[in-house]
């Protein structure tokens, strides 16, 4: 009797066992999928709402969800992040470590590592390689013969997003580096460009590659989410970069006479737009077909730094307020 007793009590907990484990596995499935909720309004779709400490800034990887809270409308947005530069902290995350296309956020590259060979007042005369930029470019407008500093061309690149901005930068960087070669254009914008996946390299952009110094779409060229955030770190600690993110416009004057009007074209810096935030500092957008509309942007809040960064919205619209509502979620 003992022994039937005994054995009723082994085959109840071993059922107990197979079923705590069937519901675990069936709870962990459930948290991996992506729930298409159409009557959804808001931008929200974040797979990861708790703050969880990273690997550092030159970490290959970045640390996996460990818990899912997710809400996701029609238009959601491909990758996302929210992070804190002072406490190494994420908050929020979405596919960080999926492969995307660049697109123009590849400038703050292209500007980071032109102000890593050459200096800010470095005077660049605008060429020929103004033939290279893609018809439908975003364009900071500036002519064949107008010379410019790097630093003003760097205004063009970034608050305008100018595609031939970034052709002229390439092309008088290699340049400079090979007074002696006779660079083509073609030939210094190759350089350059293995000068852009030197420096990503160098900084620990662990799985990008860069074709382009204007981030046109290109199918050897990709980035991820964790890589912009390396890549954003790096480049607002240069005074360059960050001063000129934050401007909101700007005149320049050519050194051969003549000037040009510059405005930031971000609506978070615009007190006029409906998505004005004042503790908006600056940032890049992207925006190409494969890429859709990305924006990278850097705020500060209480004393802190924070970045946020969201790609494959459907316009620009969803990617200001995507980024304004996951703003909102820092405590």
């Amino acid at each position: 009797m003992k022994v039937l007793k005994r054995l009723s009590a082994i085959f109840l907990a071993a059922a107990m066992i197979i079923l705590t484990s069937c519901q675990a596995k069936k709870a962990f499935s459930d948290d991996a999928t992506l729930p298409e909720l159409s009557n959804m309004k808001p931008v929200v779709d974040i797979t990861q709402t708790t703050e969880q400490t990273t690997a550092a800034v030159s970490s290959t990887t970045l640390p996996t969800a460990t818990s899912t809270t997710v809400q996701t409308p029609v238009d959601q947005y491909k990758t996302a992040l929210t992070y804190c530069v002072d406490t190494d902290r994420f908050s929020q995350q979405k596919n960080t470590d999926k492969r995307i296309y660049p697109a123009s956020m590849t400038k703050f590259l292209t500007a980071y590592t032109a102000l890593k060979y050459v200096k800010p007042e470095t005077k660049l005369k605008v060429g020929s390689e103004l033939d290279m930029v893609q018809p439908e470019s975003s364009l900071c407008l500036i002519q064949k013969g107008n010379v410019l500093t790097l630093y003003d061309l760097l205004t063009g690149l970034l608050i305008m997003s100018g595609n031939d901005a970034a052709y002229t930068i390439a092309v008088g960087t290699a340049r400079q580096l090979r007074p002696k070669d006779k660079l083509s254009d073609k030939q210094a914008v190759a350089y350059f460009c293995e000068l852009m996946n030197k420096t990503a390299a160098e900084i620990g952009m662990a799985d990008s590659h860069f074709e382009t110094p204007d981030g046109w779409d290109n199918e050897k060229q990709y980035t991820t989410t964790a890589d912009l955030l390396t890549l954003t770190k790096f480049a607002i600690k240069n005074q360059s970069i960050k001063k000129i993110i934050s401007i909101k416009e700007t005149k320049v004057t050519f050194a051969t006479g003549g000037s040009i009007t510059w405005k930031n074209h971000i609506k978070l810096i615009d007190p006029k737009s409906p998505y004005y935030c004042k503790d908006f500092i600056g940032g890049k957008t992207g925006t190409t077909d494969s890429a859709g509309y990305c924006l990278i942007s850097v705020f500060e809040k209480n004393g802190k730094t924070y970045i946020i960064i969201v790609t494959g919205c459907k316009d620009d619209n969803a990617r200001c307020a995507a980024t304004l509502d996951l703003y909102g979620r820092i405590k």
